[in-house]
């Protein structure tokens, strides 16, 4: 199994105990799910839970420093190759056949490391490459120099032979992984079992502290709140004013102080200019056929809102919804004398 498939039957695992332990507190005993109990499998949990984070730093620690000991070892390997490989070259024609066998160990040596294939790479340890590499090391030693340089060059050759061979059979010796199979699996075990504890047992604290948490109940009542309010006329909708963002301090709009002023202020905005079909106030025959229904009627309209024909509409109380009823009235009261 690879590394990538065992995380994520780890991460599963995690997610099932999870699962298990938000459902494990409803078969617990009522005498458990006290908070002495609570306290006491808390302090538990939590040395557990010290004690396994420490033991995997160790580990953490043990791999890299397994890793970073092997990468130097192969570059050093790979190093010494190379240099043989160069020594050979010079010593001349006699060591052609050693050099063809390096080469070839070489190859062989990459294309197993590097492999296209599914699985594992096969590193040094692979015994067809090893074979190769002691063909290689039998050639050198065979060698015959024929004057002193060839035979300064022979001895190096021979000493990168062996330091060759004495280099792969400690990777192949250091091949294994410095983590044990058990030592994970004891320390997902515990983890797992963390993970079941902490919600079997802890779940009703959870709920509990929510519920009295004044944070998190403020949290449920602004996520739950609803969207928006419906001003409804002829009712006091002061309490639907737009607040400002940001923390700004509200404006508080000014109500007016009278029918004329109303007028002014809200009124004139359509009544003055005839926007949207709307009567101008002067035009005593537009408004003869209104006033003629009679102040009831014209003060329903003004409070309740209107649509008329030709597309002619009035918002409640002109789009003021905070006026009182009775401003709005005398609002009323003034437009009508301003037409007779």
């Amino acid at each position: 199994m690879d590394g990538l498939a065992i995380s994520v039957a780890v991460a599963a695992a995690m997610f099932v105990s999870g699962a298990l332990g938000l459902n494990l507190h409803r078969c617990v005993p009522a005498r458990h799910l006290t908070k002495e109990s609570h306290d006491v499998i808390r302090l538990g949990t939590g040395m557990l839970s010290v004690l396994a984070s420490l033991v995997l730093g160790l580990l953490i620690t043990s791999a890299k420093t397994s890793f970073d000991s092997t990468s130097a070892a192969v570059r050093a390997y790979a190093a010494d190759l190379t240099l043989l490989d160069d020594v050979l070259r010079d010593y001349g024609d006699g060591a052609l056949a050693a050099r063809q066998q390096v080469r070839d160990y070489t190859a062989r040596v990459l294309s197993d490391v590097w492999t296209d294939r599914y699985g594992h790479p096969y590193m040094v340890e692979n015994r067809a490459a090893g074979d190769i590499l002691e063909h290689s090391f039998q050639a050198v030693r065979a060698l015959t120099p024929a004057n002193h340089q060839q035979q300064v060059l022979a001895d190096n050759a021979m000493s990168l032979a062996v330091s060759l061979l004495r280099q792969r059979w400690l990777l192949i010796a250091h091949a294994d992984t410095s983590v044990q199979p058990l030592v994970i699996g004891i320390l997902v075990f515990i983890t797992l079992t963390l993970i079941g504890i902490a919600r079997s047992i802890g779940v009703p604290f959870e709920a509990d502290k929510a519920l009295v948490d004044s944070a998190v109940a403020a949290t449920v009542a602004e996520r739950t709140a609803p969207l928006g309010h419906v001003a409804v006329s002829g009712q006091d909708n002061a309490a639907l004013a737009i607040k400002p963002a940001g923390g700004a301090e509200a404006t508080v709009a000014v109500l007016p102080k009278d029918g004329e002023e109303t007028y002014k202020t809200v009124c004139s905005a359509c009544h003055s200019a005839g926007v949207g079909g709307a009567p101008t106030v002067g035009d005593r025959g537009a408004w003869g056929a209104r006033i003629a229904q009679g102040k009831p009627a014209l003060y329903d309209h003004a409070i309740k809102g209107y649509h008329g024909k030709a597309q002619m509409a009035m918002p409640a109380k002109g789009g003021r919804v905070d006026l009182p009823d009775d401003l709005v009235r005398q609002t009323v009261d003034y437009i009508v004398k301003q037409n007779q």
